[in-house]
């Protein structure tokens, strides 16, 4: 699989939360290079522990923010957080107890929640937030 590329269409002009966005990326691309390369497993757990854990404070970033403008669609969006995270982390200790393998598939789930998370979930408030 490809690394993500960050692009114009994701950019929400609100500096923190692209900042985040942006490092969220790299950690993905992190993740998939140490697959594409045959790092040990070791450091791939590194890698998806470190997309996790900011994804994690990500979320609570945004959430802050949401709760600070009165973001009308709260609730929907923590939920989809929530159950984002429950995904990640179950996948998380799955292969950290050798009960499955980065592969493809799991790639393609990773890079598709944080590229579909951003362009259907989170454009949705970033005017709200710029202003």
């Amino acid at each position: 699989m490809t690394p993500l590329k960050w692009d114009e269409k994701y950019i929400l002009n609100v500096k923190e939360i692209d900042d985040e966005h942006k490092n969220l990326f790299s950690l993905f691309n992190r993740l998939q290079d140490g697959m594409n390369t045959g790092k040990s497993r070791a450091e791939l757990e590194h890698a998806l522990s470190d997309l996790i854990d900011n994804t994690v404070l990500h979320f609570a970033t945004e959430e802050k923010l949401m709760q600070q403008f009165s973001y009308i669609g709260f609730v929907e969006h923590k939920r989809v957080h929530d159950a984002l995270i429950a995904e990640a982390k179950e996948l998380q200790e799955n292969f950290s107890q050798d009960r499955i393998e980065l592969s493809e598939q799991v790639s393609v789930f990773l890079s598709g929640w944080l590229t579909d998370h951003i362009l259907d979930m989170d454009k949705k408030y970033g005017p709200l937030f710029k202003k």
